[in-house]
């Protein structure tokens, strides 16, 4: 049981608080944290290159702006 909630902490857990503290910060204006790492093709992975791609539109879309 320790080996399979080890498991889904390294694999579920982790990732998703890494994901939401940078959303956290881009949601607040920090614009400067670099892409979230991809690992394996899981749903995690997705999810992560989805807020990658969104992210990258977003920093797009504000340095047009501010032109």
């Amino acid at each position: 049981m320790a080996v399979i909630d080890l498991g889904l902490y390294y694999i579920v857990i982790v990732p998703l608080r890494r994901l939401a503290a940078t959303a956290d910060l881009v949601s607040t204006g920090d614009l400067s944290q670099p892409e979230l790492p991809l690992k394996g093709k899981d749903e995690i992975a997705e999810v992560t290159a989805s807020f990658n791609r969104m992210y990258v539109s977003l920093k797009k879309a504000i340095q047009m702006l501010d032109k």
